[in-house]
């Protein structure tokens, strides 16, 4: 991955606000009171995205919370592609990969 992209992603990530921020594998998730934003910035090889993608929405859904992805724009095509096939939409202006909920 394009490291000043991550650096610049990690910076933006620390400014949401959020009641509570965990690491799952390497994915930021930083839960405010109606959604939680999932940032896949470390340790994303193919054949785990699937997964990861169904923990990130189960800890969301166990709160009661809508799930969003956010990731780097032109970075990750495969996640990009598995996002569309889980029925996520992409909103261009912030490359935040929109719930299914």
């Amino acid at each position: 991955m394009n490291e000043p992209a991550v650096r610049l992603e990690e910076q933006i990530i620390s400014l949401f606000p959020a009641l509570e921020t965990e690491v799952y594998q390497g994915w930021i998730l930083k839960q405010t009171s109606n959604q939680t934003i999932i940032c896949p910035l470390y340790g994303s090889s193919d054949k785990d995205i699937t997964e990861r993608i169904q923990a990130g929405e189960e800890i969301s859904h166990q709160k009661s919370l809508d799930c969003q992805f956010r990731i780097v724009e032109h970075t990750n095509y495969y996640l990009a592609a598995r996002l569309e096939d889980y029925g996520y939409k992409l909103h261009h202006a912030f490359a935040v990969w929109c719930g299914r909920r």
